[in-house]
């Protein structure tokens, strides 16, 4: 369950990006009460910012590409960070951000022996991810965290000034910047 604590943005962009979020939404009937969830000291969700290479933030617009992946070799967000029934603002890596989903169902993993090779059996297809190279690229990942997405939202693009090379930010955390909820 969720504490009440007080939520501060990570950089300066953060806030800009909520706006910006809040006044596009402000008259979708299925948004504004979910973003209405991520803010304030009754939130009951969290908000992220994942950050897409291609042709992968196209498949998710597409609606083709229904589970996320994020495979890492330290314990980094998102693993242990997002949960059911967050959501996920959609940013192209060096480029606006251009969507938002809701993560339906989550799962982490710390891999071990052939557990990637049984990710890779059960969500290759869902991951958009039947390249050999791709789960290559992933074979020296010590965790990673899928995330089931659904209710994918095109926005007009919205530039933000995020110029740290995280993939992953929590919008609103503590002062540690781990999961307020944690």
């Amino acid at each position: 369950m969720q504490q009440n604590m007080e939520q501060k943005p990570h950089p300066d962009w953060s806030r800009e990006l909520w706006m910006a979020i809040r006044k596009q939404l402000r008259d979708d009937e299925l948004w504004t009460p979910l973003l209405d969830e991520c803010h304030g000291k009754d939130r009951t969700r969290s908000i992220h910012l994942g950050v897409f290479v291609e042709p992968f933030l196209t498949y998710i617009l597409q609606k083709r590409k229904t589970v996320e992946s994020r495979f890492s070799v330290n314990r980094i967000a998102p693993y242990g960070t997002v949960c059911n029934g967050d959501l996920l603002v959609l940013k192209e890596v060096s480029g606006p951000v251009c969507g938002i989903c809701t993560v339906h169902r989550v799962w982490h993993y710390q891999l071990t022996g052939n557990s990637i090779d049984d990710i890779r059996r059960t969500f290759a297809k869902r991951i958009c991810a039947d390249d050999p190279e791709f789960w290559e690229s992933k074979s020296r990942a010590n965790y990673v965290t899928l995330m089931m997405i659904s209710t994918v939202r095109e926005l007009r693009p919205i530039r933000i000034a995020k110029k740290d090379r995280r993939g992953w930010v929590n919008l609103f955390t503590d002062n540690s910047g781990s999961h307020a909820d944690e």
